[in-house]
């Protein structure tokens, strides 16, 4: 790419604005404005999730506790399942998921690689400063990690459950789940010790990508497999299938093979949308031949892409998995309200019998008369046959208070929890961003994936890509693009400042932020009026607070001012000498709003920026 094709490729981003210099050649600044921009997407993705989690809590729990959920579905969901990003891996035997693992991590983690079954775990591989294993009873028990939902299936496969902890840098982001081989022919007859199909089903539902693997030479679908793909339905948008060990067929030869594939895996998922397959080669080793390489790794380089994408896009997955959850919850607790309603004084065992065998029609009723969509409902024969365990008529009448709470986040909360998410940024922004870089390095852009023969020294932070990349900067990696283009010794450079606030004090007023009526995710003024009234302080004050916290001066506060009002009022509270400065400190501005202080500082001024005031004080 010439340096005219860089520019005009950094110039058609959309959602993503690249300042040049007047003379065409990067600013001096670029490396860090955009390492700026995504650790402002960081944090206000993390915001959305923290505002999900109150949600959840507090509006969507206490309906799923009442009615049970957990039954039919899975159990209440806790901080961690939203923390922890997983991807699990499935696949027939020897069709290279050990492999596959071992290459993206760089390292071996324990699994055995062979010709046979020869795994026969689900390992769950984290992030640890040191190797560990840890067996699944214990790792069950660990309230800080995702898994302590897996003791509903039992000792059996507990015993065939276990953690690895590992020093892999792409763990500190994801963690993986590496499951036993799919058997196949007479190996389907072996008997598992707990339900294989429903372990995969709990491991799709908490995942945020799903791995499917098949190998080049054997692409037969077995009944156990097929069973496994269908435990993946209502998750299909996670799935990716990985046509691997591609390298040993000819071109011609794997033409055939991924006509063949898409062929089978039309019979098999029961979605009209075509299925993402990535063709590849991934383990340590060259390629066996060498007329695909170049379409091997440009479909490599995309699947590491989609990877690299989970942490950043995380936030919006969050918030769909729980509006379905809601939804979901909704109209369980509708349904059983309904059939609870039905019972009289006598004859319970009858009545229940009866409902059980026309529970279609009650179906059919409950959407009539709540006005629910068909694809809300849940499976009917799966329904009815947790619901046999129970006495329907000692489910208790709807609390309608319940039930507003729940419509209130669904139709208001999340939805305004929504308009604070960060614009997306695609990888071609990033990519335009890199080679604009490169160019200025005067080095090409090199895409590299991490493997077991990788060089660890030109790998990045995150163990996808090397440095120097955009992406490396994408995933605010210390030591990538920014941190190259920042010169504390250059005559403009400015270091940073930190916020004052600090991190236990925000999170305490983000999470009171989330409870109050917003409007486009700000507290408007009228709101904020009567909230400050309660502090006590006099009107002068909080008048002059006001002008010091509406930053933006649009009327109302986002969650950094209303985290900045929060703090001052309590400096003023909890120290008698405190007097409010007539103009803020830089380190009292959020990050996020530091460069229009600038402007409105210049603006004030007629010229550069002043320097802040400091804090008044006797």
């Amino acid at each position: 790419m010439s340096r005219g094709a860089a520019g005009t490729a950094g110039a058609s981003a959309t959602s993503v604005r690249i300042l040049m210099a007047p003379d065409g050649k990067k600013s001096r600044k670029l490396g860090a404005q955009y390492e700026e921009l995504i650790l402002e997407s960081e944090k206000k993705a993390d915001l959305v999730i923290e505002g999900l989690k109150k949600y959840y809590k507090e509006y969507i729990k206490p309906l799923e506790v009442v009615y049970r959920f957990d039954a039919w579905h899975s159990p209440p969901l806790s901080d961690c399942d939203m923390e922890f990003l997983l991807v699990t891996v499935i696949g027939n035997f020897s069709c290279g998921k050990t492999s596959f693992l071992e290459y993206i991590l760089e390292r071996s983690f324990g699994g055995r690689v062979g010709p046979e079954p020869t795994t026969d775990t689900f390992t769950a591989i984290m992030w640890g400063d040191r190797e560990q294993k840890i067996p699944g009873n214990a790792l069950a028990a660990m309230r800080d990690r995702p898994f302590t939902a897996l003791q509903r299936f039992g000792m059996n496969f507990l015993n065939r459950f276990d953690g690895v902890l590992c020093p892999s840098p792409i763990l500190r982001k994801l963690t993986f789940i590496d499951t036993p081989g799919v058997l196949a022919g007479e190996k389907q007859r072996v008997h598992r010790s707990y339900d294989f199909p429903q372990v995969i089903e709990w491991f799709a539902g908490r995942s945020d990508r799903i791995l499917v693997f098949f190998d080049a030479h054997k692409l037969d679908i077995s009944d156990e497999l097929k069973s496994v793909i269908e435990a993946l339905g209502g998750n299909e948008d996670k799935v990716r299938v990985i046509l691997n060990k591609a390298d040993a067929v000819s071109a011609q030869e794997l033409m055939r093979v991924y006509g063949a594939l898409m062929w089978s895996l039309a019979r098999v998922f029961k979605f009209p949308e075509v299925v993402r397959v990535f063709v590849g080669s991934f383990w340590g080793q060259p390629y066996v031949r060498t007329d695909n390489e170049k379409l091997l790794m440009q479909e490599e380089a995309e699947l590491l892409a989609d990877l690299r994408s989970l942490p950043r896009n995380a936030a919006i997955r969050r918030v769909n998995e729980i509006v379905k959850r809601a939804r979901q919850v909704r109209t369980h607790a509708l349904i059983l309200d309904h059939l609870t309603r039905q019972f009289s004084f006598f004859g319970k065992s009858k009545k229940q019998a009866k409902l059980l065998e026309k529970m279609q029609d009650e179906f059919l009723h409950v959407h009539k008369t709540q006005q629910i969509p068909v694809g809300d409902f849940p499976h009917l024969g799966r329904f009815c046959d947790v619901l046999k365990e129970f006495e329907i008529h000692r489910f208790p009448e709807i609390d309608k208070k319940l039930l507003s709470k729940l419509d209130w986040a669904l139709d208001t909360g999340i939805p305004e929890l929504m308009k604070m998410m960060p614009p997306e940024i695609s990888q071609s922004e990033a990519t335009a961003h890199f080679s604009a870089t490169a160019l200025a390095h005067e080095q090409p852009p090199s895409y590299t994936a991490g493997g077991a023969g990788a060089g660890s020294a030109s790998a990045g932070d995150d163990g996808l890509v090397p440095a120097p990349s955009a992406l490396g900067v994408l995933s605010g990696v210390p030591g990538g693009l920014g941190a190259a283009v920042f010169n504390p010794f250059d005559d403009d450079a400015e270091l940073p400042v930190h916020w004052a606030i600090s991190d236990y004090d925000r999170q305490r007023h983000m999470s009171s932020f989330f409870g109050l009526k917003l409007v486009s995710g700000k507290l408007s003024g009228a709101n904020a009026k009567s909230l400050l009234m309660q502090s006590g302080l006099p009107n002068s004050d909080l008048k002059h607070l006001w002008g010091l916290c509406d930053i933006d001066k649009d009327g109302s506060l986002d969650v950094d001012e209303y985290v900045l009002v929060n703090y001052l009022i309590e400096q003023l509270r909890n120290n008698p000498d405190y007097k409010l400065p007539n103009e803020l400190d830089v380190s009292l501005i959020p990050p996020s709003k530091r460069e229009l202080w600038n402007q409105n500082q210049a603006g004030t001024s007629g010229g550069a920026p002043r320097p802040p005031a400091r804090p008044a004080r006797n």
